[in-house]
């Protein structure tokens, strides 16, 4: 297997249309808009939507809290926007682009996975950069593959849900949030 980083709308779409086997880390209702992606069925990881923001006195508990600011998300995170999707804010191509706009003052919040925005304040040495809400919301993400990988679908899900049941899967999730605080 070969991971590919490629910007979330551009990994989904060629996912889709084959280009690419499948997309890692997805929610379910991914599916919905391409119909070309198959839901391997076992959750890998949970990701959870926070706003990170340079003004310290800041707070936002749920979505509409953040009405009234100037927001910028990242095409292609769904849930993200879909939770702001009743607020104006302004959509960027990754997330590094949204956290350079929040360095350069051209937005006050990014909504973004948390741990995400963790490891790049810490990488960019961003410490005017803060969490400033608490987590808007939690989604479970999945494995997809192309249409044309159906085959793979049951070896995927019997090898996923081993590494579950043995517990690998927590160990990679806490190995890799542990290579956030070292690095």
């Amino acid at each position: 297997m070969e991971v590919i980083m490629l910007p979330s709308e551009e990994s989904l779409e060629k996912a889709n249309s084959g280009e690419i086997d499948g997309d890692i880390a997805r929610s379910k209702k991914v599916a919905q808009p391409y119909p070309n992606l198959r839901q391997i069925p076992v959750k890998l990881i949970e990701i959870q939507a926070v706003a990170f923001s340079k003004i310290p006195s800041l707070r936002i508990d749920k979505w509409n809290d953040l009405a009234g600011y100037k927001v910028t998300i990242v095409k292609g995170i769904k849930f993200i926007e879909h939770g702001t999707k009743n607020i104006p804010r302004e959509s960027v191509e990754s997330i590094s682009e949204a956290m350079h706009s929040l360095e350069n003052d051209k937005t006050e919040i990014i909504v973004i996975p948390r741990y995400t925005g963790i490891n790049l304040t810490f990488k960019k040495e961003a410490y005017l950069i803060k969490q400033v809400s608490s987590v808007l919301q939690i989604l479970p993400l999945y494995h997809f593959v192309n249409k044309k990988n159906t085959d793979l679908i049951p070896v995927l899900t019997a090898t996923l849900k081993e590494m579950e049941r043995s517990g690998e899967i927590k160990y990679i999730q806490r190995a890799y949030l542990e290579s956030l605080v070292q690095d």
